[in-house]
């Protein structure tokens, strides 16, 4: 059985002397990156699990320290790397809450004067103001739909793969 992984972040450089990593973390709040025991580091051909030491804001960034990653070559080999963790070992959400991996690729049913098939959901990017949904449309542009969950969306069901809204747009 394959384990199933979510990115929460990733290694953007090495810093120092003694091989810590200047990381972008995907995590709500930045520091959320360190609340998980089991942490792996991954590329496309490797997922190494490591134990993130230390860490500590650095100007804008957010800089972590791996056990037994101790000098910038060392660190050098990682550069690129995604951080990431087992999808089990992510915390429950309420009702109506949804991780951003749950959405994308959902098949997005704008019901826009009538139910009509929009698009699916490419990825997603937040604003400050609110999450925006990448609606990719086959052989249009896309379309970016504000994530406003009961006003814009109106209805995710992830066992059927929908995503309902009510958002006009005119092609």
């Amino acid at each position: 059985m394959k384990i199933s992984k979510i990115t929460i972040g990733e290694i953007i450089s090495i810093y120092g002397l003694k091989g810590w990593f200047k990381v972008r973390s995907y995590t709500d709040r930045t520091e959320d990156i360190l609340k998980f025991a089991n942490v792996f580091l991954s590329n496309d051909e490797n997922s190494i699990p490591v134990k993130i030491d230390k860490s500590k804001s650095h100007n804008k960034g957010f800089l972590i320290h791996v056990d037994g990653i101790d000098d910038p070559d060392q660190a050098n080999l990682y550069r690129n790397y995604k951080i990431q963790v087992e999808e089990k070992t992510l915390p429950s959400l309420k009702k109506n809450e949804f991780y951003w991996h749950q959405l994308e690729g959902l098949q997005v049913i704008n019901n826009y004067q009538k139910p009509h098939d929009f698009g699916k959901v490419d990825f997603i990017f937040e604003t400050g103001a609110n999450d925006v949904l990448v609606v990719k449309r086959e052989n249009k542009e896309d379309i970016l739909v504000p994530y406003l969950f009961g006003d814009v969306v109106k209805d995710i069901d992830l066992d059927k793969g929908i995503m309902t809204i009510n958002w006009f747009y005119e092609d």
